[in-house]
C-alpha cells in the first residue's frame, strides 16, 4: 500500500496498524477499502434517514472476511492480528459509522470469545461468528446501574428448575441483527455473592426479546436499544469466561483498540474531507473561500487537532501489540482524544461552512450528531478522564 498518498495526519496510523501484517495484509486492506469506499459509504445517508439496520453494509463486510481478519487461519480467520480490526472499523467509520458500530461491538465478541471463551463456545459459536452466519453484540448497560457495574440487577440465579436469567439491558447495539449477545450480567460466586459477569445467550432462546429499538439522535441505524430477559433458560456453561470475571473481561475489549474512539476517528475524518471539499468549492457546495484568512487559519486549527488525535490513535495501537501493562487505558485515553476532537471538528467545519451545514441530510450535519454519540458510548468520557486521573495520582504518589 503506497502511504505516501495519504493525508499526513492519517499516515502514521494506518502504518501502525500494518505493521505487523505483511504484504497480503496489505493488500487485502486495500481491496476491503474500495468495497468500502464502493458499496459501503453510498448507504450512508440512507441508513441514517431511514434509521434502519444496515443490512446490505453488513452483507458487504460478511463478504470481505473482516470478521475473521484478526484470528488466526487456525481459528478461521485471515490471520493479519487485531491491529488490522482497528483500522477496519476506522476505514467503515468514515464511510458509515451506523455499519462500523455494528462492526465493531461484533469484533468485540469475536475477539472475547478468542480470549475468554470456553472450548465448546469456540467451537461452536466463534466460527459461525468469524463467518457471518451469525452477528455478535454486548449488552453492559442498565437503566439503573450507570457505571457501577457492581450493582446489576439482571441476574443469573438458581431457582427450584435450575438456573434461571432475568432482568434487562439497555443501549445495545446491533440488535436487530444480532443471534448471539454477551450480556454483563451478576452470577453468584462461591460464597453467593453477586459479582458481575459475562453469559452468552442467542436471541432465539425463549424469554429472549427485544424490547425496543432507539429513535437515536446520532448513527440511528446502529439497532441500538434494549433487550430482556424473562425467565430464561441458562446454566453455568453458558457463562464466557469465570464468575466475576466481568470487569476483566471489559478491559480486555480495550486493549486492542477496538473502541469507540475509531468510530470518531472516522466520522473526524470524514468532516474534515467534506470540508476541505467545501471551502475549495471542489464539491460544489460553495464558491472558494480559502482567500479568507479566518478559513485558512480555521483549516489548519482542525487538521493538527485532527493530526493529534491520529497520533494518539497510533500510540494506542503500538502499545495494544506490545507488552506494556495498563494497555487498555491507553486505548481508552485514544478513546476521549479522538471523541473530543471528533465534536470539535463536526462543530467547527460547521460554523465554517455556514447555515446550509445546519440542513437535515447535509453530511455535516450528520457527523456532528455521530460524532456526539462517540463521547457517550461507554465508558464515557467522563469516566475514562477519572480512570486517567486516578492512574495519574497514583503515580504521582509513587514518584514515577
Amino acid at each position: 500500500m503506497n502511504l505516501s498518498a495519504l493525508p499526513g495526519w492519517r499516515r502514521g496510523f494506518v502504518e501502525a496498524c500494518l505493521a505487523l501484517v505483511g504484504a497480503e495484509g496489505s493488500d487485502w486492506y486495500q481491496g476491503f477499502c474500495k468495497r468500502v469506499t464502493a458499496e459501503i459509504a453510498p448507504q450512508a445517508a440512507h441508513v441514517d434517514a431511514s434509521g434502519s439496520y444496515p443490512r446490505d453494509g453488513v452483507a458487504v463486510l460478511r463478504e470481505s472476511g473482516v470478521f475473521g481478519a484478526a484470528l488466526p487461519v487456525a481459528q478461521g480467520g485471515l490471520g493479519f492480528g487485531p491491529s488490522i480490526a482497528s483500522l477496519a472499523v476506522e476505514t467503515v467509520a468514515a464511510a458509515c459509522p451506523s455499519t462500523a458500530a455494528v462492526l465493531m461491538f461484533h469484533l468485540q465478541v469475536i475477539l472475547r470469545l478468542v480470549r475468554f471463551g470456553s472450548p465448546r463456545q469456540q467451537e461452536e459459536t466463534l466460527p459461525r461468528l468469524v463467518r457471518g452466519e451469525w452477528m455478535g453484540a454486548s449488552a453492559w448497560t442498565e437503566a439503573s446501574s450507570g457505571a457501577d457495574k457492581s450493582r446489576l440487577t439482571t441476574r443469573l440465579h438458581q431457582g427450584p428448575q435450575g438456573w434461571r436469567l432475568d432482568g434487562a439491558k439497555t443501549y445495545c447495539t446491533g440488535l436487530e441483527g444480532a443471534q448471539v449477545v454477551h450480556a454483563l450480567v451478576a452470577v453468584p460466586d462461591a460464597a453467593g455473592a453477586p459479582v458481575p459477569s459475562f453469559i452468552q445467550v442467542t436471541t432465539d432462546t425463549p424469554g429472549v426479546a427485544i424490547e425496543e429499538i432507539y429513535p437515536l439522535l446520532g448513527m440511528r441505524g446502529s439497532s441500538t436499544g434494549t433487550i430482556r430477559f424473562d425467565d430464561v433458560v441458562a446454566t453455568p456453561a453458558d457463562l464466557v469466561g469465570e464468575v466475576g470475571g466481568g470487569r476483566r473481561m471489559m478491559a480486555n475489549s480495550h486493549e486492542v483498540c477496538v473502541n469507540p474512539g475509531l468510530l470518531a476517528l472516522g466520522i473526524a475524518a470524514a468532516s474534515y474531507s467534506e470540508l476541505l471539499a467545501s471551502v475549495t468549492g471542489a464539491n460544489g457546495s460553495m464558491v472558494d473561500s480559502t482567500g479568507f484568512q479566518h478559513t485558512r487559519l480555521t483549516l489548519a486549527g482542525l487538521e493538527m487537532q485532527l493530526g493529534s488525535a491520529y497520533a494518539y490513535a497510533a500510540q494506542a495501537v503500538r502499545y495494544a501489540a506490545s507488552d506494556i501493562t495498563q494497555k487498555n487505558l491507553e486505548c481508552l485515553r485514544s478513546k476521549v482524544q479522538a471523541s473530543e476532537t471528533a465534536t470539535a471538528l463536526t462543530s467547527g467545519a460547521m460554523q465554517l461552512v455556514g447555515s446550509r451545514a445546519f440542513r437535515s441530510g447535509h453530511p455535516l450535519e450528520r457527523h456532528f450528531r455521530d460524532a456526539r454519540a462517540t463521547s457517550l458510548m461507554g465508558p464515557c468520557t467522563e469516566v475514562v478522564k477519572e480512570q486517567v486521573a486516578a492512574s495519574i495520582l497514583e503515580q504521582a504518589r509513587r514518584g514515577v
